[in-house]
């Protein structure tokens, strides 16, 4: 459980950094990945379970 958690954490923080450095906040990157932003801030702070997110993760500048 604890290797759970930390992928989590770590999947949250890098979702952050990258919210960040694209200017958005959590409420427009809710708007704009038809999310709540209440989960987006779950998934930021690693404690929402992301096992069957439609969250579709691609490199940053493809």
């Amino acid at each position: 459980m604890k290797h759970e958690h930390r992928a989590l954490t770590s999947f949250g923080k890098n979702v952050k950094r990258q919210r960040e450095a694209k200017g958005l906040t959590q409420e427009k990157l809710a708007e704009k990945s038809e999310l709540d932003p209440t989960y987006i801030s779950g998934i930021e702070r690693g404690v929402c379970h992301i096992t069957n997110s439609p969250i579709d993760i691609t490199p940053c500048g493809c």
